[in-house]
């Protein structure tokens, strides 16, 4: 039985801390709301909050460029794997997809 004098060891009590939201370590994606052109979205706005959101959780550029396609829908997903798959640069990723979505072919 712990010492209740001793102050350099912590006893934790498990049923005492329930109230205490617990950051969940094993999530490396973050919630993305997926772009579907469909559901009237704009492309513009939803990369700046894909944008936002990736340094809300720090991922960095290649992240972004490397996992975009997993939040696209539709024709935006059509058209990333018909433009942009050799594209490297997120900026440049933006500008071509949103051409394209915008103004295809």
């Amino acid at each position: 039985m712990p010492n209740p004098n001793d102050k350099n060891k912590e006893t934790v009590n498990s049923s005492a801390n329930t109230d205490v939201p617990m950051e969940n370590t094993n999530i490396s994606n973050p919630y993305i709301i997926p772009f579907d052109p469909e559901n009237g979205m704009k492309m513009e706005l939803w990369l700046q909050y894909f944008n936002d959101t990736c340094k809300q959780h720090n991922k960095n550029e290649d992240w972004k460029v490397k996992n975009i396609s997993k939040f696209l829908k539709g024709s935006a997903l059509t058209h990333y794997i018909n433009y942009c798959l050799n594209i490297c640069n997120f900026e440049d990723l933006c500008s071509v997809i949103t051409e394209k979505v915008f103004n295809p072919l």
